[in-house]
C-alpha cells in the first residue's frame, strides 16, 4: 500500500482555474490537469527566484519530490503549448 501524500503547503490564491489558447473553441479542446502544487512550485522557482532547495522548504516537502512536481508541470505545460489543450487547476 502506498504511502499517504504528504499536505503540500500552498501560499498563492490563484486567481484563474481554467486556461485555454483564445479563439479555439473549448469544445476543440482536450483537458490538461494541473495540480496546484505543480503551479505553486513553478511559481516559486521562476517568479520568487527561490532555488530548488528553497522551494522545496517553503512547501514543506523533500528536494527531489519539489524536483518531481517541477518537471511535470514543465512537461505539461510543454504538452499544452505543442498541443493546444485547455488547462484544468485541481485541488486535490
Amino acid at each position: 500500500m502506498p504511502r499517504r501524500q504528504k499536505c503540500r503547503i500552498i501560499n498563492y490564491k490563484f486567481p484563474y482555474i481554467l486556461y485555454k489558447p483564445a479563439g479555439v473553441p473549448q469544445r476543440d479542446l482536450e483537458i490538461l490537469k494541473l495540480w496546484k502544487d505543480e503551479l505553486e512550485a513553478i511559481r516559486l522557482v521562476y517568479l520568487e527566484n527561490m532555488t530548488m532547495q528553497q522551494g522545496a522548504e517553503s512547501m514543506w516537502v523533500s528536494a527531489p519530490t519539489f524536483n518531481r512536481i517541477v518537471n511535470s508541470w514543465l512537461k505539461k505545460i510543454a504538452e499544452w503549448i505543442v498541443n493546444l489543450k485547455w488547462i484544468e487547476l485541481i485541488n486535490d
